[in-house]
């Protein structure tokens, strides 16, 4: 009996703390749908989003980013190293989206991918400069898969605003994207997946790859992409008129 009863009491005493976690994870719910409809700005065909703008929205005071990093401040006062697992399924996706609303807004700065450092510090998981890995710097961290997902999203969201980046007329928009997604297919290929659902999502890039190769292609025939600059000869002198010969 006395087994039984300690087993009663662990089993309350998680039920108690998944019960807390819960409650945390909730604003966290509105923190991404306000992420994501900002992201969804970005596909407004009419009109063009300047990265500052994008920035300002999603973690500016009120930005939905600035906003989830202090919710997750409270979980993180809840999650110890040792059941980090057991409670971490309620929150993976949330994380998710975030990492893409956060890869979009650094691809539309830089160019680039977004680090997963530049993630959990943005989200509150590290103090800024700290180069520590996720498991090395807090029982807290953002998980690798968790990151992965959220990077797999970018081929659908990318090949979108490139499509409605040509309805206003920005036809070099399509380039930029192309080479970034080949690039960012390029580094899937290179990792080793275990994960059957990331795989997955992995296949499906094919599928974004081929609407941007198709833009582009589309655009290249019409010429309605302007080639970089190329150094052209000077032109030959012209000649001079030749003097007839003295008499």
């Amino acid at each position: 009996m006395e087994g039984l009863l300690a087993c009663k009491r662990r089993l309350e005493e998680d039920g108690a703390v998944r019960d807390r976690v819960k409650e945390a994870v909730k604003p966290l719910e509105g923190d991404v749908r306000r992420a994501m409809c900002v992201v969804a700005t970005i596909q407004d065909g009419t009109r063009a989003v300047s990265p500052q703008n994008l920035r300002d929205a999603l973690v500016g005071a009120e930005g939905p980013v600035t906003c989830a990093a202090k919710h997750f401040a409270v979980l993180k006062e809840m999650i110890t190293a040792d059941n980090f697992y057991k409670y971490h399924e309620q929150w993976r996706n949330h994380c998710s989206n975030l990492v893409l609303a956060i890869a979009i807004m650094v691809w539309m700065e830089t160019d680039r991918l977004v680090t997963i450092a530049e993630v959990e510090t943005l989200l509150g998981f590290r103090a800024a400069g700290d180069r520590t890995t996720g498991d090395e710097n807090s029982r807290f961290h953002l998980d690798l898969e968790d990151f992965l997902y959220g990077l797999c999203g970018l081929p659908a969201e990318l090949s979108r605003f490139a499509q409605n980046a040509v309805i206003r007329g920005d036809y070099l928009t399509s380039l930029r994207v192309s080479k970034f997604l080949h690039d960012l297919h390029a580094g899937f290929q290179l990792l080793n997946l275990k994960n059957d659902g990331l795989r997955k999502r992995f296949d499906a890039m094919k599928y974004d790859l081929k609407k941007i190769e198709e833009i582009v292609f589309d655009l290249s025939i019409r010429g309605l992409l302007t080639s970089p600059p190329t150094s052209v000869a000077a032109p030959a002198p012209a000649p001079q008129p030749t003097q007839p010969p003295p008499q």
